[in-house]
């Protein structure tokens, strides 16, 4: 993938990434790791397989099964039963936070981070699409 947008759709990208860095967060998503070599060639070794059994499942279940075999013959599964945030796995509030908070990253005014949160978290609890958007579009300060 290219861009972000190609990339958070990839499931090499999503599966490597983790693998080389110990995690996928927003500044994955950026030029410098897109175009890592490294990423690149252990993106080209992802086979993805299709079980027909979870996708009868799906829509009702997403489950994931990853497995990784390594340079020394070894393998292992790793298997995630409707991951959280899907329907049937809400996210709790301080999962959704702690999701936001890492999303958001360091932005230079706090104060906005939490109008920000509370219109999004105010958005899923009493659909008011309009503030939510009124405070996404708050210009930056100085």
């Amino acid at each position: 993938p290219a861009t972000r947008e190609t990339a958070d759709h990839s499931l090499p990208f999503c599966i490597s990434v983790p693998i080389l860095f110990g995690a996928l967060r927003i500044e994955h998503f950026e030029a410098g790791t897109l175009a890592d070599p490294r990423l690149h060639a252990l993106m080209a070794k992802v086979e993805i397989l299709e079980d027909p059994e979870l996708t009868r499942a799906y829509p009702g279940r997403l489950d994931l099964v990853t497995e990784v075999e390594c340079t020394d013959g070894s393998r292992f599964e790793v298997c995630i039963d409707c991951p959280p945030g899907y329907a049937k796995r809400r996210l709790t509030p301080a999962q959704a936070r702690a999701k936001f908070d890492a999303l958001v990253g360091a932005d230079p005014d706090p104060g906005r981070c939490q109008r920000l949160w509370d219109a999004a978290y105010g958005l899923v609890t009493s659909g008011d699409v309009r503030a939510a958007m009124q405070a996404i579009a708050a210009p930056l300060p100085g």
